[in-house]
C-alpha cells in the first residue's frame, strides 16, 4: 500500500468537489455497500455512487466521466497499468449506530486477475480509514496527522525563537512560562496575551483549532476566579490552583471539560452540580478576558451519558436552581432535578415534523409559563419555525401557538431558533431554510429575528408600523442565514445574536431594529459549499457585525473543549 499526498492540483480537485457537490452529478442508491448482506442489513449501512467507467460494459456518457478522465489515466500512468478497468464514485453516509469498527468494509477482491486498485478521497468525513488490517500507529507520520503534529512542534519552537520569545513567554519571579499563564491583572497583561493569542492565530492561519494557548486558557481563566468553586463543606479553588501551577510550570496543556448538566453519582450533594449555571457563567466570564475575545454563550447542543441516563437535549431553562427543563430534538421534554437526582417526562400537544435539523427546539421559562421554539408540521413534508406557549406543569403542558413562520417551506435546513424574552417582549431567531434570498424579502418571515409581545401580539414600534409598511408586522431585523445564538446582555441590556455562516463567515453582532444583515448579497467572509463567491463580507447600507470569523477545524491531535463561540 502507498499513501500519495497531494496527488491533483489544487485547481483540478476543487473541480472535482465543486462539481461532486453541485446539482448536476447524478446519484444512484445503494442499499448494500459492503459484501455482507446480513451485517448491512442490520446497521443500515447504505449509500449512494456513480459507476461513471467500466471497460468491461457500457456506462452512458456524462458531464462527469469527461472531467475524470484525466485523473484515471493520471492514476494509470503512476501504477504503470496498461489500461482502466473501472471507476466509480461513491458516497458513504454517516450512521450513528455503527459501533469503532463495525461498519468497516471487509477486505475483498474487486476483480478477478492481476489488477491495482486506487482511492482517492475528494473530502473527507474524519473517519478512519482502514486497509486489511492497519490502524494509524504514529500521528507524526500518518499521512493524514503528519502535518497537524508539524504544526503543533513549530508552535512550540516559536516560543524559543528570537523573533517571538518575548511576545510568547514571560518572566515571573525570575521563571520563564509560556504567555497563555499569564494571569491578567491590568491592561498591559491582556495586551500581552492579546498579541500572543494573534501570533499563534496568524501563524496557523487559523486553521489550527484547540491550539495550546487557547485550551490552556480556560485553566488560566478560572485561576483568577477559584472561590466560585468553593462551598459549606469543600474547598476546591485550593485543586485548581494546585492544577494551575502544575500546568504553568510543567508547560501542560490539559482538556477541561466540564458537563452541561451533570447528575450526582454520589450520595454527598453538597458536591453535586447544584448551582452549576451561576458557576459556569463565571468561569466563561473569566477564560473570555483571559484570552480578551467577545464570547457568546447559547443554549449548549449535545448529549450527556451516564450509566443510569442520556439525554440529547437541544435548548434548556432552568425553573429553580435545582430544576432545569430541557428539550430534546425528537419532540422530548424533560425535567432534571438536580437536588434529588431525578429525570421525568412531560407530555405535550405539539405537532412537531423532526427533520434534518428541525425538531423540538428551544425552551425558555418565564413567570410560570414555558415558551418553546419548534418545527411545525405544516403537512405534504412541509414546516416552519413556530414559536408556542403553555402554562408550567411538570406533568403535561397545552401550547398554544404565538407564532408561525410564513411560508411554510419543504426543507430541513436553518430553522433558527433561540428566544429570549425583554420587558414583555419575546425575541427569537428564524432561520431562511436555506432558501438563500428569501432573507431579503421582508413580506416572509425566514431569515430574520422576530419581536412579538409574549401574549402572541405585535408591539406597535415595530419597524411595520414605523417606516416599513412592506415588512410583515412580526419582523424586527431582516437578512439572517440561521442564527443559533441569541441573548440578553446583562451588561448594556441590548439583544445580540450568533449566526452561523456557510463555509466560513459565522459572525457575532447586536439585533437592530429595521436593519438588515445582507444575507445573501453578503458573504460575511465565507463561500457556498461549492466553493463559489457569495458576495463581501461587509459594504454600506447593511448592519455591521461586531465580529466575524471563520470556524477553524480541529485535528485527531485536539478535542473540543466547548461550544462556546
Amino acid at each position: 500500500m502507498q499513501v500519495i499526498d497531494d496527488f491533483l492540483t489544487p485547481s483540478y480537485h476543487y473541480e472535482i468537489l465543486q462539481f461532486v457537490e453541485g446539482s448536476e452529478m447524478q446519484w444512484f442508491y445503494s442499499p448494500d455497500i459492503t459484501t455482507e448482506g446480513n451485517v448491512s442489513k442490520q446497521l443500515g449501512l447504505h449509500g449512494f455512487s456513480n459507476h461513471f467507467y467500466d471497460i468491461m460494459r457500457e456506462t452512458p456518457p456524462s458531464p462527469f466521466q469527461s472531467l475524470m478522465m484525466p485523473f484515471l489515466f493520471q492514476v494509470k500512468d503512476f501504477v504503470k497499468s496498461p489500461r482502466v478497468l473501472r471507476a466509480r464514485l461513491d458516497m458513504t453516509l454517516y450512521n450513528p449506530f455503527c459501533l469503532p469498527d463495525a461498519c468497516a468494509h471487509t477486505p475483498h477482491v474487486d476483480m478477478d486477475g492481476e489488477h491495482h486498485t486506487a482511492v482517492y478521497y475528494v473530502n473527507d468525513s474524519d473517519g478512519d480509514t482502514i486497509i486489511g488490517d492497519e490502524k494509524v500507529s504514529d500521528v507524526t507520520k500518518h499521512p493524514s496527522l503528519k502535518r497537524a503534529a508539524k504544526t503543533v512542534a513549530e508552535l512550540y519552537d516559536l516560543k524559543h525563537s528570537k523573533q517571538y520569545k518575548d511576545e510568547l513567554t514571560y518572566n515571573e519571579n525570575g521563571e520563564i512560562f509560556s504567555a497563555w499563564f499569564l494571569q491578567a491583572k491590568n491592561k498591559n497583561d491582556l495586551r500581552k496575551r492579546s498579541k500572543a493569542h494573534k501570533i499563534i492565530a496568524d501563524h496557523t492561519s487559523g486553521m489550527m483549532g484547540r491550539s495550546m494557548d487557547h485550551v490552556a486558557s480556560f485553566v488560566t481563566g478560572m485561576s483568577t476566579s477559584t472561590g466560585i468553586f468553593d462551598n459549606d463543606k469543600y474547598q476546591f479553588s485550593e485543586n485548581l490552583l494546585n492544577y494551575y501551577e502544575y500546568m504553568k510550570k510543567n508547560n501542560v496543556n490539559l482538556i477541561l471539560c466540564p458537563t452541561a448538566i451533570g447528575f450526582c453519582k454520589i450520595k454527598n450533594k453538597n458536591i453535586c452540580l447544584r448551582g452549576e449555571r451561576e458557576k459556569w457563567l463565571n468561569v466563561i466570564t473569566a477564560n473570555s478576558l483571559m484570552i480578551n475575545t467577545p464570547v457568546v454563550i447559547c443554549n449548549r447542543i449535545g448529549t450527556e451519558t451516564d450509566k443510569d441516563h442520556s439525554i440529547s437535549f437541544w435548548g434548556s431553562s432552568f425553573i429553580t436552581k435545582d430544576i432545569i427543563i430541557l428539550t430534546e430534538k425528537s419532540g422530548k421534554i424533560k425535567l432534571i432535578d438536580l437536588q434529588n437526582n431525578k429525570i421525568s417526562h412531560i407530555e405535550h400537544n405539539l405537532k412537531i415534523l423532526e427533520d434534518g435539523q428541525g425538531g423540538l427546539l428551544d425552551i425558555l421559562y418565564k413567570d410560570n409559563f414555558i415558551y418553546v421554539s419548534y418545527s411545525e408540521n405544516r403537512g405534504e413534508g412541509k414546516t416552519s419555525t413556530s414559536i408556542a406557549k403553555g402554562k408550567f406543569d411538570n406533568k403535561k403542558i397545552i401550547f398554544n401557538n404565538l407564532f408561525r413562520a410564513e411560508p411554510p417551506i419543504k426543507s430541513g435546513y436553518h430553522f433558527g431558533s433561540r428566544l429570549a424574552i425583554k420587558e414583555n417582549m419575546l425575541f427569537a431567531s428564524d432561520g431562511e431554510r436555506g432558501a438563500g434570498m428569501i432573507a431579503q424579502d421582508p413580506t416572509k418571515h425566514p431569515g430574520s429575528i422576530i419581536r412579538i409581545n409574549i401574549d402572541g401580539s405585535v408591539p406597535k414600534d415595530n419597524p411595520h408600523f414605523i417606516n416599513k409598511k412592506k415588512w410583515l408586522p412580526e419582523i424586527y431585523q431582516i437578512g439572517i442565514r440561521n442564527p443559533q445564538g441569541l441573548v440578553i446582555s446583562p451588561f448594556d441590556d441590548k439583544v445580540y445574536i450568533s449566526n452561523h455562516g456557510a463555509r466560513g463567515g459565522d459572525w457575532f453582532g447586536e439585533v437592530k431594529i429595521g436593519e438588515n444583515y445582507g444575507w445573501k448579497i453578503l458573504g460575511w467572509g465565507g463561500t457556498n459549499y461549492t466553493g463559489t463567491e457569495i458576495g463581501p463580507k461587509w459594504k454600506p447600507g447593511f448592519t455591521k457585525a461586531i465580529k466575524y470569523w471563520v470556524p477553524v477545524s480541529y485535528t485527531h491531535l485536539t478535542l473540543p473543549t466547548s461550544d462556546l463561540v
